[in-house]
């Protein structure tokens, strides 16, 4: 029984550290936007419309991987795989071009690998541990946390280099960082597609579904108070925390 232990545990683990992954990733392209600005001569509406961008086609994939990841159990390690490699696609889209329009596409991009991991990881964490749910989850939301505390530190000696001890380093350009992130997430998609994708498959394949009766059910939510309530409350708050997290990061660099 002990090894079953072991390994049911490396999958908490390894899906939290992939979440880690994730929220670095997604703090990284905050400490972007200043580089964007200057390399490009952008204004502030363009800078605002990499926010949109990511957001927009973020939301827009929330639902879509929710209902991949109920309906098709079996393919949730791909699904995460497919997370991942968006966000390497992405920074590659960034790192390669000096064309705003592409950069704009690059970044919406990881807008799309972000969305995809949320709803898959939790509905395998709750599968997965029905008795330590909520333990399950807690791990894995503090591996987003260590993601969101690690990026702006790692990122900020990325680019901005540093002074210690006599040494002195003047960091690297952005195109640079956004191309040597994209690795990183590639490693890391192939190690969740190898290392957990056939455990999750296992355990999706005891639970099929049909999808008529799937959509059937799922419509309720679409009138229920609660449902609704929550998700303005979630909008409210999204927005209000992504229009000022841009502001922050541009206000800092030009005006502090």
């Amino acid at each position: 029984m002990q090894p079953e232990k072991k390994k049911s545990y490396g999958l908490m683990i390894g899906l939290a550290m992939g979440h880690a992954l994730k929220h670095f990733y997604q703090q990284a392209f905050l400490l972007l936007i200043p580089s964007f600005k200057e390399a490009m001569l952008l204004t502030d509406v363009q800078v605002g419309l990499f926010g949109t961008a990511r957001t927009v086609l973020s939301a827009g994939m929330n639902i879509p991987a929710g209902i991949m990841a109920d309906m098709w159990r079996s393919k949730v390690g791909l699904i995460l795989f497919c997370s991942l490699m968006s966000l390497a696609i992405g920074y590659l889209i960034i790192g390669a071009t000096s064309s705003y329009w592409l950069v704009l596409l690059g970044v919406a991009v990881t807008g799309l690998g972000t969305s995809l991991w949320h709803a898959p990881a939790f509905g395998t964490l709750g599968a997965m541990y029905p008795e330590k749910r909520a333990t399950a989850l807690a791990i894995h939301r503090m591996g987003g946390s260590v993601g969101d505390s690690i990026s702006p530190i790692v990122m900020g000696v990325m680019l901005g280099g540093f002074v210690l001890w006599g040494i002195e380093w003047g960091g690297l350009g952005w195109r640079t960082v956004a191309l040597m992130l994209v690795a990183p997430a590639v490693l890391s998609a192939f190690a969740v597609l190898v290392f957990y994708g056939r455990q999750i498959g296992e355990e999706g394949e005891r639970q099929p579904q049909d999808i008529y009766t799937y959509l059937k059910s799922a419509r309720g939510l679409l009138t229920n108070g609660t449902i609704v309530s929550m998700v303005v409350l979630t909008s409210v708050r999204a927005m209000a925390h992504n229009g000022l997290n841009i502001f922050l990061i541009v206000y800092m660099d030009e005006d502090l």
